[in-house]
């Protein structure tokens, strides 16, 4: 997923100062505030000047940090369609908030989507090995890491970061399911878990390595997906509904 920074700055944990990100276009916007107890993130709609605050998520306790004596680098960093905003602390991405397809229903605008454990970026400062925590960059790229493969049949780069969930990541259920998203993001699905809390980010090699049989899907056009039944099994692909027709089901 491209992403756009639209704020970064260097904090001390504890210390009270916001830190603002606006979408590319349109009204909205995302907050990091710590106030010295507690940290949240929210997004905020300008367009609704009773009510902005649209969503809010806890990212961590001040007195839980157990190395805020050193400087942390905050980063707000926005999908180029404005549809997504991911916070980033120290290349650590905390939470993802996802604008709902529809205005329309009396549920807030922004769902979540948790990356990790609320904290857990905070509790120290080296970077696991299992890959699948992505540098603050202008890119859509996780950190550099090996792999070796003689035929790689994606366009994009071996280490384009892209949603999977924890049980294909961790439990190794096979991925059943592909969506090669308008915005150029890929996702490796289960099927059998749309919670937000099931999701992370992957890189694309780390997918392919555990099945080379996603070769087959490759050349899935952008706002197009797939699924099988089973692996092996042939896959059958549609073409996503585009976003005004979502809008116009759920009014």
């Amino acid at each position: 997923m491209p992403i756009v920074v639209t704020a970064q700055n260097t904090i001390q944990i504890g210390a009270a100062e916001p830190l603002q990100g606006n979408a590319p276009e349109g009204s909205y916007a995302a907050v990091f505030e710590d106030d010295g107890d507690t940290a949240y993130f929210y997004a905020l709609d300008f367009a609704n000047a009773e009510q902005p605050i649209q969503n809010a998520l806890h990212i961590y306790n001040v007195a839980d940090v157990s190395d805020k004596h050193l400087p942390s680098e905050v980063t707000i960093g926005w999908s180029t369609d404005g549809s997504k905003v991911v916070l980033l602390i120290n290349g650590y991405p905390m939470r993802c908030l996802i604008l709902r397809p529809s205005m329309a229903t009396a549920a807030p605008p922004f769902r979540p989507l948790m990356l990790i454990p609320a904290g857990a970026a905070m509790t120290g400062r080296t970077t696991p090995s299992s890959c699948l925590l992505p540098k603050p960059e202008t890119t859509r790229s996780i950190a550099m890491h090996s792999h070796q493969f003689d035929h790689w049949p994606f366009a994009d780069a071996h280490n384009t970061a892209s949603f999977s969930t924890t049980k294909v990541v961790r439990e190794h259920l096979p991925v059943l399911m592909v969506s090669h998203d308008a915005d150029g993001a890929w996702q490796f699905l289960d099927a059998t878990s749309d919670e937000p809390g099931e999701a992370l980010l992957v890189c694309m090699a780390c997918i392919y390595e555990r099945d080379q049989s996603l070769a087959q899907i490759a050349d899935l056009p952008l706002g197009w997906s797939t699924w099988r039944q089973e692996v092996g099994g042939t896959w059958e692909r549609f073409e996503n509904p585009p976003e005004d027709d979502d809008e116009d089901s759920t009014a």
